[in-house]
């Protein structure tokens, strides 16, 4: 499963939790309960009980649940608590809730008084929403009709506020408390949609939170889980959900976890947890990138020379910037073209030489080795060029270009940028050659001839011949692999032949989105079922072989045929030689997706 626009939440869809800490956030837990982020603009809507302010009795205040807001501030962490609105508390139970993204609009948890059997009062939860006014909060109606026989709880909003997902025991489910979303066409809300069996199950699945349109995170006591409530997060298509995962530890433990929301920030998450070390029952806790250490000073050594003469210059001045240009020190080579400066650890950095007749040099470096500096004077001649692709006419990036010098001995390297260029200053009356090489590429070498003015060059690279492909590539077309030998009665592939196989991998990795099927072939010596089953098993050593130089399995599938199709005469009772039957003894690439 692939998370979408949020860098944290891939982390921890993938267990990368190395760069993060969960914090947690003091400024807002007590002993009582405090759960269910939701993000409201810059700040963070939450539930939470033991409170003794609004319109209820201190021993009402203290059980009932409330909503409250708190800022999050400069260190992603929560800071002070009003209550949200005495319009939206009330003397019920308020619970969870989410805003459309304007804040105008919220839809929140409220227990509902409902008339239960022969009159009785019966609390069962709703969905209410309420619109913010000039600033003021509505009179909060209620979005489903009472009933006393189920609940519609937990709401979540997507970003268009068409589509809202909720918690629901109602009839027709899986079982006990579903997923469900409703959609706003022409300004009415449909009829509840279950989202679907992927994601809920004879268990209880509550909390569901949107972290994206395509991405629903939910919480569920089902089997297999760490314990209590645990977090999943699902894709979802057209609402449904098509795939559903378990997050793992630290974010799960083995007590409840719910609610996980992502921050404005989006390198920051929170959720809720009842696990040992809070505050008290349930807390709200961050998710948060590790602060990384101060980097230690290191010294940067520099030795700048004549690249033709080999000699060491003097009073060149050196300015070091850090990667978006500002200036953090400039000095002067010694008498012995020398210079020292203190610089940060790991951090990247550029440099810039200038010195009268002398071309400027820069470049990116990160500090820790000595670097040695060679300087072309003004009268080289400039080369220019571009690396591209001969057949599709594009250009080729982050190609490595040499440029071996006859009158000096020395080889000078750029690297094409993202246009598939490169520059080099190539002395005056001194010949040379480009040598370049690039990956599936042949390498390409070009002499040039004595430079008396500037010029321009295009490297023009052709692409590796895979000697397996006779004919172009099209869905349904066979490619045979003559040459990959087998001993008889034997699956294991005999060492030396397996360069077909290296070349079919080339072809796979040049063309990601192909998928193909191997199909193995037995000679007709033996019993015609282990046959088969000797052809399979040779298929599979060939997928095995193309795994492990890089290929996908997925791409991969494989069928064995036995001796079902001899390609000579050479079936059971008819005298062959060893050759003969060696070639029915074949693999066939049979290609699905090009």
């Amino acid at each position: 499963m692939t998370a979408q626009n949020n860098d944290i939440l891939s982390d921890i869809m993938n267990g990368q939790f190395n760069d993060y800490e969960i914090i947690n956030q003091s400024g807002i837990n007590t002993s009582a309960l405090e759960f269910s982020p939701c993000i409201y603009l810059d700040s963070l809507v939450y539930v939470a009980n033991g409170r003794t302010e609004g319109r209820k009795s201190k021993s009402q205040a203290a059980s009932y649940f409330n909503l409250y807001k708190t800022f999050i501030d400069q260190e992603n962490h929560l800071v002070g608590e009003t209550p949200l609105s005495g319009v939206l508390n009330s003397t019920f139970h308020e619970g969870p809730l989410a805003f459309n993204k304007e804040g105008t609009e919220v839809f929140f948890t409220r227990n509902n008084q409902v008339e239960g059997a022969r009159n009785q009062k019966k609390m069962n939860l709703s969905i209410f929403t309420s619109t913010k006014v000039n600033g003021i909060w509505s009179k909060p109606i209620e979005l489903f009709a009472s009933n006393n026989e189920f609940s519609f709880c937990h709401p979540s909003l997507n970003s268009a506020g068409d589509r809202l997902y909720f918690s629901s025991n109602m009839p027709g489910g899986y079982g006990n408390y579903d997923l469900y979303f409703i959609e706003k066409v022409t300004g009415i809300w449909s009829s509840p949609i279950n989202v679907g069996s992927v994601v809920n199950t004879g268990d209880n699945e509550l909390f569901p939170n949107l972290l994206s349109d395509e991405t629903l995170s939910f919480s569920s006591n089902r089997p297999n889980g760490l314990g209590g409530l645990d977090i999943y997060v699902a894709e979802l298509k057209d609402g449904k959900a098509y795939s559903t995962e378990l997050l793992p530890e630290p974010l799960n433990s083995g007590s409840d976890d719910i609610s996980l929301v992502i921050s404005p920030d989006p390198s920051v998450a929170f959720f809720t947890s009842s696990r040992p070390g809070g505050a008290g029952q349930d807390d709200i806790y961050a998710i948060l990138p590790k602060k990384q250490k101060p980097s230690t000073p290191v010294d940067q050594s520099f030795v700048v020379m004549d690249s033709i003469k080999l000699k060491r210059l003097a009073n060149v001045t050196i300015t070091i910037s850090t990667d978006d240009g500002n200036p953090v020190y400039s000095g002067l080579t010694d008498r012995n073209g020398s210079l020292k400066a203190k610089l940060q650890e790991g951090k990247s950095y550029k440099y810039e030489t200038t010195i009268l007749g002398y071309k400027k040099v820069q470049n990116n470096f990160i500090p820790g080795q000595a670097m040695t500096l060679r300087l072309l004077s003004d009268a080289c001649i400039s080369l220019k060029g571009v690396a591209m692709d001969k057949e599709k006419n594009k250009p080729l990036t982050n190609i490595e270009v040499n440029l071996v010098l006859d009158c000096e001995d020395e080889v000078m390297t750029r690297i094409t940028d993202g246009s598939g260029a490169f520059e080099f200053c190539v002395p005056q009356d001194c010949r040379s050659f480009i040598s370049s090489r690039a990956k599936d590429y042949y390498d390409l070498k070009l002499n040039l001839a004595t430079m008396t003015e500037e010029q321009q060059i295009t490297l023009e690279f052709i692409k590796e011949q895979v000697s397996i492909l006779k004919d172009p590539i099209k869905v349904g077309g066979t490619i045979i692999l003559e040459n990959i030998y087998y001993d008889f009665n034997k699956s294991t592939i005999r060492p030396g032949t397996e360069r077909e196989l290296n070349e079919l991998a080339t072809l796979l990795e040049q063309n990601p989105n192909m998928e193909i099927k191997l199909v193995a072939h037995t000679d007709s010596r033996g019993d015609a079922k282990e046959n088969v089953t000797l052809s399979l098993s040779r298929a599979q050593e060939a997928k095995n072989y193309l795994i492990s130089k890089g290929v996908g399995g997925d791409k991969i599938s494989i069928e064995g045929r036995g001796e079902t199709q001899p390609r000579n005469r050479c079936k059971d009772g008819v005298n062959c030689t060893e050759e003969e039957h060696q070639y029915n003894r074949r693999m066939e690439v049979i290609i699905k997706k090009k």
